[in-house]
């Protein structure tokens, strides 16, 4: 007789088990102290019960779910089975167990249930253990329609030991299957760690939090599966971090998908937030542990803190239930300032820590195989140690359908996030509203900046343009005595390899006139039409002081490039972009000019509060919502049209565009010259 997977509890699924049942029982305690009803939604449910008498998952959540009187918070159970003779037993095990909770059983895939599903639970808190056998009947697609909606959180079994088979051209999946689960074609030419990478970013897209949990093999070191979990609630993300770093899992814990920072550089790291203007609530550098780092959880945090205020670096000047930090001067320890003038004028790649974290180390230079666009295979840096500072752009796939955008991946420079500008649809809204701050600017330490950055430009690889506006407004800081300006253009001004890219709506440009040399320098401003920037780019300098600004930075011979993004097709679009043109280059001859229209990812559009600018978007892309398809192409062929007959300009690229869009407008995507690259 064939052995059945319900016959016997298998040490991995003990150790599955075990994690859900941890941490069940604290989303059971948040949910009922907070919300008025919860739901627990097993997509692939199983028997329910093994024939050894252990409960599987229905079960054991049904139990926890029911564990506790809870009067003021209802809490229900929905289990979703295909096979029918599992099913049966399912059913069985439920009436035998009488849970205190209700438990609704399905038959069926999970994929046919889940919008009957989403329809019962509506905006009520769920949570949704996606426990497939392989990588049928949960696409994508159903993972993100999940995830875009409030309170929701998926714990997902991703059968890592069984992509070597179903990915091997003698597989018996469809290609279209897996098209499916990956939500894309990407996964063809992926290898098997890189499709683990691949998933994390698609589930990442519309600003889901991740992390995973390595499950191995019995008495094998080699990864069985990995258990993925999304969401986009901080406080769920926090917990389930917690329970998944647990000692009692740690023999199991999953290899670092990245490198992680050692102990030592971590504690650096919470202490140059602290270093940073103002006082820094705990509640920061709690974001900053469970959000940015790996493996650090909240019990590192409070040893890291614990050792720096005996060290008499930071003190808490808050309440003890409350504390904010502030760093506290110490003559034995050099200020971080010190450290960044002894390095410059020694001229070091690595600068010199303090000697309790260690001996000095460079970060490693990760460098990896990219395909340009053009369809040529480049060895380029994927990133700088950690990628905190220095990382290559990869938020969108390589383009394949028509309805993907086009966007070649650049580096980026993340000396610091957030913009002071409040745009309405900046997607920064969305990227992070996770965050006590939102998008108020923080600026991350500048000694490794400087670390990373010199050993970037020490080490050979392909000229590169290092753009530093991804995630903040490149001249944010050049109001101040602190100008990152002064700060980083002397690094790049040494050589002559690699450029640094400022991407700004700021007119603040006299730290950019001071500088001696500024070769190595591309400005791109951000303009839009008047009328539009007035209503939604709200504290922005106005637009005739961006174009004044970019006038002053081309008469003193800087490299200057434009953005106009998003056009709008707002009432009288055709003469409120035509009178921009018309400022532009009665002011000055731009370098090159990148047009981009209006779009959104669902992220943003959930974390903004004026909405309105959204009531323009109607089309799906897999870079968020857009404008119609011929109203962008009329916006486009407008703006293009002008520029080539009116004033003899030809340098002109698309930003996130799709390839349907670069073949209407004849032009070609894989020769695509956009700000953001050579």
């Amino acid at each position: 007789m064939q052995k059945s997977f319900f016959d016997e509890k298998r040490e991995p699924a003990k150790i599955k088990h075990l994690i859900l049942e941890k941490y069940l029982r604290a989303w059971a305690k948040v949910i009922g102290n907070k919300f008025p009803a919860g739901f627990y939604v097993d997509a692939f449910a199983g028997a329910g019960k093994y024939r050894t008498g252990e409960e599987g998952s229905p079960l054991i959540a049904a139990r926890i779910l029911g564990e506790e009187e809870r009067p003021n918070c209802r809490f229900k159970v929905i289990c979703v089975e295909k096979d029918r003779q599992y099913f049966r037993r399912l059913q069985n095990a439920i009436s035998q167990q009488k849970p205190r909770v209700p438990v609704t059983p399905y038959l069926g895939e999970f994929d046919t249930h889940v919008d009957k599903i989403l329809a019962e639970v509506g905006d009520t808190p769920a949570f949704f253990f996606i426990d497939p056998s392989g990588f049928d009947g949960v696409e994508m697609e159903t993972i993100r329609k999940i995830l875009c909606l409030e309170h929701k959180e998926v714990l997902i079994n991703f059968m890592y030991h069984a992509l070597p088979r179903v990915i091997s051209p003698s597989s018996p999946a469809s290609p279209e299957l897996l098209d499916a689960f990956f939500g894309g074609p990407e996964w063809r030419d992926k290898r098997k760690l890189d499709l683990l990478r691949l998933y994390l970013d698609r589930l990442r897209h519309d600003g889901a939090l991740t992390y995973c949990f390595r499950n191995k093999f019995p008495a094998k070191d080699q990864t069985l599966y990995y258990l993925v979990y999304a969401t986009r609630v901080f406080l769920a993300f926090k917990i389930m971090k917690d329970v998944m770093r647990n000692k009692e899992l740690e023999g199991q814990f999953q290899l670092s998908l990245f490198d992680d920072l050692e102990f030592g550089e971590y504690r650096r790291r919470v202490h140059s937030i602290i270093a940073g203007p103002g006082k820094v609530p705990r509640d920061d550098l709690v974001r900053f542990t469970y959000l940015e780092t790996e493996s650090y959880v909240g019990s590192d945090l409070t040893r890291a803190l614990k050792q720096l205020e005996q060290e008499k670096r930071i003190a808490n000047v808050g309440a003890p239930k409350s504390p904010v930090y502030v760093a506290v001067s110490d003559p034995d320890v050099p200020s971080p300032r010190g450290v960044y003038r002894a390095v410059r004028a020694v001229k070091s790649t690595v600068p010199a820590w303090d000697k309790s974290d260690g001996a000095a180390r460079q970060p490693r230079i990760k460098i990896s195989q990219f395909e340009s666009l053009d369809g040529s295979v480049k060895k380029m840096v994927a990133r700088v140690g950690d990628g905190s500072i220095i990382t290559r752009f990869d938020k969108t796939p390589f383009p394949n359908k028509p309805t993907d955008v086009v966007c070649p991946h650049f580096l980026e420079l993340k000396w610091a996030y957030g913009c002071p500008y409040d745009c309405a649809w900046c997607y920064l809204k969305g990227t992070f509203r996770f965050l006590p701050t939102r998008t108020q600017p923080r600026f991350k330490d500048r000694q490794k900046v400087e670390q990373h950055v010199l050993a970037f430009l020490n080490s050979p690889s392909e000229p590169e343009i290092l753009n530093t506006g991804e995630i903040a407004d490149s001249l944010m800081q050049e109001n101040s005595s602190t100008s990152f300006v002064r700060f980083i253009t002397p690094f790049f001004e040494s050589q002559n390899h690699h450029k640094v890219l400022f991407v700004t709506k700021s007119d603040k440009i006299e730290h950019l006139l001071q500088q001696s040399t500024h070769d190595q320098v591309i400005v791109s401003f951000s303009l839009n039409a008047e009328k539009v920037a007035e209503r939604w780019e709200k504290l922005a300098p106005a637009v005739p002081q961006r174009i004044e600004a970019a006038r002053r930075l081309t008469e003193a011979r800087f490299t200057v490039r434009l953005r106009i993004d998003p056009l709008i097709p707002v009432p009288g679009w055709e003469e409120k972009y035509a009178k921009l043109l018309e400022d532009i280059f009665s002011s000055f001859i731009p370098e090159r000019i990148t047009l981009g229209s209006l779009r959104g990812l669902q992220s943003t559009i959930n974390g903004c509060s004026d909405k309105s600018w959204t009531d323009h978007l109607s089309e799906r892309s897999n870079w968020g919502k857009k404008i119609a398809f011929q109203s962008r192409f009329d916006m486009y062929e407008a703006m293009i049209e002008s520029l080539r007959t009116k004033y003899d300009f030809d340098r002109i690229a698309l930003c996130k565009e799709t390839i349907r869009m670069w073949d209407a407008l004849d032009m070609d995507y894989t020769k695509v010259a956009c700000n953001c690259i050579w």
